[in-house]
């Protein structure tokens, strides 16, 4: 009797678990066929393998695998339970199976055991974003389903501290809007992004955020999307919401600063101020806030606040820098203030800290004989007084950039802060963004340095349209981040750029990176499976689609056997190798009579008519209807009259089809001739 290549594998992985070939040939064929009670052996087997003793992390994802099988295809919700119940305590770090277990408990309405699963969530969370999103929940809970609003707003209270003081979560929040629907939407959207459908990117974020106005996820993707179709107003309300969110002051404080450059260019100069403002009461130390909000009082004559900042910076800074501010003071008050006597106590500070100074000399002495304005004179010719002004804060500025690049500090945190300074002017008032990027990219070979540049840089280079630079600026800065939020950003950035550049190897490489700090992000694989489809790389892509299978359920497994099939078929020419994966399209989708074709002629290449034979009598036995078992039967039947010439035989195949489908065209028409 011979003995099928399925069965040698199961033999082979009985007598040792350790047999790594054996099982994952298995686990594809167990699942292929859909035999989910033998692939839940499989799985049990497979944990108690000799070689998976000291790793428990490996042992968790089994048994996340297993859960994720008893949950969803084997109905068995105990058994899912202690599934994914021992898979968290294999692995504390997978806050996946305690997501996974705060949904079973909730469909059961268990929700004392989904109150304490929340807290070990919350526990175990990543962020503080994060952990605002558990407690709303979990508020909702106490509120809706167990009536005790006090409690609740204790919850409501933790998650406001969690999201940076943000507002309350809104009661009637649903609690099923779960965090894996809210990514699939994100990711749906990624991928509506990456193929250029604005429309439909901004739509599933839309949804995503309605389910969970919180997902900050969602909230980011949106803004970028909307930023590259240069929808410049419409960012501006979702900045303020994304400043809401923040869960640091840092984070708050670059949000605001983006609001402002945003209001910025939509002309609205008061509430951009404003932002300005409040991103430097957010963080008084923000390098990037502080020269904006310099910048906005200089270009809007706002010289008593212009002032202030200026005394407070001169306060806390010592040497050449106190010498420039009080300068740049003396300046102020005696040209736009007209306080003389402020002047010349800011010019005797300077001068009792560099008292060889020729231009404090000058200064002095002409407040003294002439009470003239502290002027320079080759600029008081200059036609546009803002472009004077400008011209005149810069050439400051690089004299002090100059004397720090001598020193040989030219990339510490003061010399970084005054890169920033002009290269925003430089950009900005004097339209020369070729010399800004001139200014910041000795930073950018400077890791320390890199995290504060990177944004304006980057910003700059697409302005000039120069992807080349803008793809190993994007590299590097997320090779410089230990946080795995700015880093993905970074990855994201360079991703598309070297797409848009037509770079797919170094996309390629960005994208696994990306896949390393998130392995499930379905946008970032699919976004690998179409450069590895473009560049015709059939072997990664193979395995890409394996990957994707085995979480993918219903229409998209469907598509995802069809590509493999069809690789296997077209590329690889091994029929053998795509029968297995068609014969799994046709019992999910028997109507499709394109799918038999393909299987039928896979199955003729192997074994001929008597091939096909087996196929169809296969599928007519793994037909979900009536309908479907007839057409099948129909066919063998056309096949017995056509290529093997057995009539009799074939005539009772199309008996039998009829007996189940009256109306089944085929059967009828041959029978009828």
């Amino acid at each position: 009797m011979k003995v099928s290549p399925h069965d040698l594998h199961w033999d082979r992985f009985r007598e040792n678990p350790d047999d790594r070939a054996a099982f994952e040939m298995l686990e594809e064929h167990l699942f292929m066929e859909a035999s989910w009670s033998s692939l839940a052996d499989l799985y049990q087997r497979r944990q108690k393998a000799s070689s998976l003793a000291e790793r428990p992390r490996a042992r968790a994802e089994l048994a996340m695998r297993l859960g994720q099988l008893y949950e969803d295809r084997i109905a068995d919700s105990d058994a899912a339970i202690t599934a994914y119940t021992e898979a968290f305590r294999l692995d504390p770090t997978l806050r996946r199976a305690l997501r996974n277990l705060r949904r079973i408990y909730s469909r059961r309405k268990s929700w004392e055991a989904v109150l304490q699963i929340g807290e070990q969530e919350a526990v175990t969370a990543s962020s503080g974003d994060e952990r605002a999103r558990i407690y709303a929940e979990m508020g909702d809970i106490w509120e809706r389903e167990l009536g005790d609003r006090e409690q609740a707003e204790e919850l409501y209270a933790r998650a406001r501290v969690e999201s940076g003081g943000g507002a309350s979560p809104d009661p009637q929040q649903s609690a099923g809007n779960t965090s894996e629907s809210g990514e699939s939407l994100v990711q749906a959207a990624w991928l509506a992004a990456a193929r250029g459908d604005t429309v439909a990117a901004l739509s599933e974020l839309e949804r995503a955020l309605e389910a969970d106005p919180t997902n900050i996820e969602a909230l980011d993707m949106m803004l970028t999307v909307l930023e590259g179709a240069e929808r410049h107003r419409d960012m501006a309300p979702l900045l303020e919401r994304r400043a809401a969110l923040a869960s640091d002051a840092e984070t708050r404080s670059a949000v605001l600063l983006r609001l402002g450059e945003i209001l910025e260019q939509i002309g609205d100069g008061e509430d951009a101020r404003d932002a300005y403002e409040r991103a430097l009461s957010a963080h008084p130390d923000h390098v990037g806030a502080h020269s904006a909000l310099l910048r906005v009082y200089r270009e809007s004559e706002a010289w008593s606040p212009l002032r202030s900042m200026l005394e407070s910076a001169a306060e806390s800074s010592d040497g050449p820098a106190r010498v420039e501010l009080l300068y740049e003071l003396a300046g102020v008050a005696a040209d736009e203030l007209d306080d003389p006597d402020a002047a010349r106590d800011f010019l005797d500070q300077a001068l009792a800290l560099a008292p060889d100074d020729p231009r404090l000399q000058s200064a002095h002495g002409q407040l003294d004989t002439e009470d003239v304005a502290l002027t320079m004179p080759e600029w008081d010719t200059a036609r546009d007084v803002g472009e004077q002004r400008s011209t005149r804060i810069v050439g400051v500025l690089e004299r002090k950039l100059a004397s720090r690049v001598e020193d040989g500090r030219g990339l510490a945190p003061p010399a970084i802060a005054l890169r920033l300074r002009i290269a925003e002017l430089r950009s900005g008032p004097l339209g020369d963004p070729a010399s800004a990027v001139a200014v910041l990219t000795p930073a950018a070979n400077e890791p320390a340095a890199l995290h504060e540049i990177a944004p304006m840089l980057a910003g700059l280079y697409e302005q000039l349209g120069r992807t080349e630079p803008l793809i190993a600026l994007a590299e590097a800065a997320a090779d410089a981040c230990e946080d795995p939020t700015p880093r993905v950003f970074w990855r994201r950035r360079a991703v598309d750029a070297a797409r848009a550049l037509g770079e797919s190897e170094r996309a390629i490489a960005s994208l696994q990176k990306l896949l390393e700090d998130r392995p499930e992000d379905r946008s970032a694989q699919d976004a690998l499976v179409a450069l590895h489809r473009t560049r015709g790389e059939t072997e990664p892509l193979v395995d890409l689609l394996r990957e994707q299978l085995v979480r993918s359920s219903g229409e998209r497994e469907g598509e995802l056997h069809h590509e493999l099939a069809t690789l296997f078929r077209e590329t690889l020419d091994d029929p053998a190798g795509a029968l297995p994966h068609l014969r799994r399209c046709i019992a999910l989708s028997p109507e499709h009579d394109d799918l038999l074709d393909e299987a039928l002629a896979s199955s003729a290449a192997l074994g001929g008519p008597l091939a096909q034979l087996d196929l169809l009598d296969d599928a007519a036995d793994r037909a979900r209807d009536d309908v479907a078992r007839a057409r099948f039967l129909a066919r063998r039947g056309a096949l017995l009259a056509d290529e093997l010439a057995w009539p009799d035989e074939a005539r009772v195949s199309w008996r039998a089809a009829l007996d189940l489908d009256p109306e089944q065209p085929l059967a009828l028409e041959r029978l009828g001739a």
